[in-house]
Formats: C-alpha cells, structure tokens, sequence
C-alpha cells in the first residue's frame, strides 16, 4: 500500500497593486495551480474588516488612507492551505467641489449670502472655511457676510478634509459705495437746483 500526502495548492498573482487612493478600486487577479483534483476554496482579506470568497478575480475599494495588510488563502477539500500576505498603501484624495453659489457684485451694507459644497473619495469628512479679504472668516457650507466698504475684493473658500487635505478656489466680488441717501430719496432735481440758486446768488452779488 502506498500512501499519497496531500500537496497545498499553489498562489501566482497575474494582477496586483500594492498603491492606490481611497475610494478608487483596486483590481487583484492570481492563478490557482491545484494539485490532483481537488475543489479549491479562496478568501480574501483585505485588511480593513472587509473579506470576500469566491473567485480569482477580485475588486475592492478602501474608504479611507492608510497601510493594510491584504491576505488572500487558497484551501482544498483535503485540508491544504496556502496563503500570501502583502501590504497596500492607500493614499488621501482631497476633497473637491461641487456646487458654488456667490454674488459677483454688491453694495456696501448688503447682506450677501455664500454657499458652496464639496464631497470626498473616502469617508472623510469636510470642512468648508470662507476667507473674505476684508479680515471676516467665517465657518460652514452656507454662510452670510456684510462688506462695510467699497472695493475689489477676492474671496477664498477652501475644503478641508479630516486628514489635513485642502482645495481651494478664489472669486473675485466688486463691492460698490452706497448711493447718497438724498439722491435716493430725496426731492426729484434737489442737486440742480440747488446749483441754480448759487448761480444767481453770484449775479445778484455782482450787480451790486
């Protein structure tokens, strides 16, 4: 009587990536190089509490930076295990923007409203910070802020994520004087009129 061991299958990766950016997939593809006739039975660890079994083939995306050790074991019906570890590095992506919604223009006084949003690849979440170039700051996706002078003024907006990454834009907004409250409000033609009187007061100082 001859007796026949069992031999553990054998792992060859066709596909990997050991690099990548949180949550942007990554591909992984191997061959699985069987001894005898036995059924094989595959498990991926992807080091991030997340497992899958089944195939040769696998596609996983990593909500947030960082090292992970990725494991994948391939077993047979005969109790042969063969496993690989490796490590993947996954960098932070920084936030981007979607909508931004802000006046190009104004007078001194008015009350302004600002908003603009932003999303992350990973599960970060977003900071929304204003810069107004007049020494105001303010804090939140939508806000509001009175300029009290005139002038070109460039706003700055920056998202920040909670791993420090930031994106930022600038907007330009023109800041006008108010209008005179007598031209305004007051009487149709008060300007000229006035300019008339002082007109003939001058001639009647020189008549005499």
């Amino acid at each position: 009587h001859f007796a026949v061991a069992n031999v553990a299958p054998e792992l060859h990766f066709r596909m990997m990536s050991d690099s990548g950016v949180e949550g942007l997939p990554l591909q992984f593809m191997l061959d699985v190089w069987p001894v005898g006739n036995d059924t094989l039975f595959l498990e991926w660890d992807f080091g991030d509490g997340n497992t899958e079994q089944g195939g040769d083939f696998v596609e996983h995306t990593w909500e947030d930076d960082g090292e992970y050790a990725m494991t994948v074991t391939a077993s047979d019906e005969d109790g042969g295990t063969t496993s690989e570890s490796f490590t993947v590095m996954i960098e932070n992506a920084p936030p981007t923007f979607g909508l931004i919604e802000m006046p190009s223009d104004a007078r001194v006084g008015d009350l302004l409203h600002f908003s603009a949003h932003g999303s992350d690849l990973g599960a970060d979440e977003i900071t929304t910070t204003w810069d107004f170039d007049d020494g105001s700051t303010a804090e939140g996706t939508d806000v509001e802020h009175t300029y009290l002078s005139a002038g070109y003024f460039v706003i700055k907006v920056c998202l920040t994520d909670d791993d420090g990454a930031e994106t930022c834009d600038l907007h330009e907004i023109a800041i006008e004087a108010k209008d005179d409250p007598i031209d305004e409000g007051g009487l149709p033609g008060f300007t000229a009129i006035a300019g008339l009187g002082a007109l003939a007061l001058a001639g009647l100082r020189r008549r005499r």
